[in-house]
């Protein structure tokens, strides 16, 4: 697994919804978008809910919707490394949108991290 910094050098990392994240092995990192919901979870693009793991080095915003970046604890938690606030006006059905035209295996490979990467 490459490190965080090349992560962030790259910006190439999997974008996940809520069915997708358990698709993906503990330790990968990864992009999740949804919006905050009461406590410690975030309603992702397909609507489905993840958990946020507590970290004392993320502050995570109280509200709105958000990109969390992060390490995947098991099938239905993230631990955040990054969360970007993108405010209240983010369109979450257009960016699930592009979450399935990413799987779709026609143009996926046009999509997916470089086999150093992985």
């Amino acid at each position: 697994m490459a490190g965080i910094a090349e992560y962030f050098e790259t910006g190439l990392f999997e974008r996940v919804n809520a069915a997708s994240l358990s698709s993906v092995a503990e330790g990968s990192i990864v992009a999740v978008v949804g919006t905050l919901k009461d406590g410690m979870v975030i309603e992702a693009s397909d609507g489905g809910s993840i958990r946020i793991i507590e970290t004392d080095t993320i502050t995570m915003p109280s509200s709105g919707i958000v990109e969390i970046l992060g390490s995947v604890e098991n099938s239905s938690a993230v631990k955040p490394i990054r969360v970007t606030s993108f405010g209240d006006n983010f369109d979450l059905k257009n960016y699930e949108g592009l979450l399935t035209v990413m799987k779709d295996p026609a143009v996926s490979h046009l999509y997916a991290p470089p086999k150093a990467m992985a």
